[in-house]
């Protein structure tokens, strides 16, 4: 997908992919431009997961104005349209979240993960590329019908418990 991305922004400049916004008290929005109008495409399928994270997300939501249809087929990704920058001081690094990302029209707010249009739970039971891996004939089957095939959710599977972990005063549920 990046590479198909790479030679459409080569083609032809000037769109924005996302913009950065910032709270009123830091700078106006900032935006990336390239040229995403000129994929030519009129509908992209993505297989996501709970690690589907920050730059695919990105990626998903920031297609939505140039492509007629975004088709996510697996499980609700993890949600984080938020970027940080680095900041120096008295000889640290510090790394705080200073905006969010939103498509050209203002589309974002996807803190709590882009829901798939067709849910289907990866067992990660494949190779990559392997037409029985479960997204991936999911996607297969989706390209042929038209419609997601039927749900399959995680059954007997018991939540990671991750205990809450503190550093100094600082405590991370």
């Amino acid at each position: 997908m990046s590479k198909i991305i790479q030679d459409a922004e080569a083609s032809r400049a000037g769109e924005t992919l996302l913009e950065y916004r910032y709270n009123a008290s830091r700078q106006p929005s900032y935006s990336e431009v390239g040229d995403f109008a000129g994929l030519n495409l009129n509908e992209v399928i993505v297989l996501t997961g709970p690690k589907t994270c920050s730059a695919s997300e990105l990626i998903i939501n920031g297609l939505k104005p140039y492509i007629q249809t975004v088709v996510s087929i697996g499980e609700t990704t993890c949600g984080k349209p938020y970027g940080m920058e680095v900041e120096d001081y008295c000889g640290h690094s510090i790394a705080a979240i200073t905006f969010e990302t939103l498509t050209k029209l203002g589309q974002g707010g996807y803190s709590a993960g882009i829901a798939p249009t067709c849910e289907i739970v990866d067992p990660i039971d494949g190779e990559f590329g392997d037409v029985n891996e479960t997204l991936y004939a999911a996607a297969l089957t989706y390209i042929e019908t038209g419609n997601c095939p039927a749900s399959r959710r995680r059954s007997n599977v018991s939540p990671i418990q991750v205990p809450n972990r503190s550093i100094g005063n600082l405590v991370f549920d």
